[in-house]
């Protein structure tokens, strides 16, 4: 979830998957995804998800629903690409455009 949520953009998103290590070898040296050929497999099965929800409140108010990362296991705030959505609406006095 975590990648998700840092993510900037597909090939970035593939980037991050590649460097997951899934493991170690018999020397202790760290298996990435890369290594065993999977990266390309995870990334077609992320692409939907660097796509912000846009939802609304029970208030009626819009809001980005995308990632989730709880502050105890990851950094515990949105994704950067439902920030870069929301802040593409408005302009410099945040007002909605």
């Amino acid at each position: 979830m975590a990648i998700l949520a840092l993510t900037t953009s597909l090939e970035d998103m593939r980037e991050r998957i590649s460097r997951i290590v899934i493991g170690s070898d018999i020397n202790g040296k760290a298996v990435t995804a890369d290594d065993i050929g999977v990266t390309d497999a995870l990334t077609v099965l992320m692409r939907d998800t660097v796509r912000p929800n846009l939802m609304q409140t029970l208030e009626g108010t819009p809001v980005f629903v995308h990632a989730g990362p709880f502050a105890n296991i990851a950094h515990g705030q949105s994704s950067i690409l439902a920030d870069k959505s929301f802040r593409s609406g408005i302009d410099e006095d945040c007002s909605a455009v």
